[in-house]
């Protein structure tokens, strides 16, 4: 899975109007077949969860 995911979820989670404007956001990935390296480094950038398998990385 790449980042392209990734940013498309955020840019929908944006147009959710729930809570506070202060409401604190967390991002999690759920992938059978792995991510890429870009999508590794940019998780760890930004504090994604990411699950492959049965396993958090």
């Amino acid at each position: 899975m790449g980042i392209d995911i990734y940013e498309r979820l955020k840019q929908k989670a944006g147009k959710v109007k729930w809570g506070s404007k202060a409401r604190k956001e967390f991002f999690c990935l759920f992938s059978k077949k792995g991510f890429t390296d870009a999508m590794l480094k940019k998780a760890e950038d930004e504090g994604v969860l990411l699950f492959r398998e049965n396993r958090l990385l």
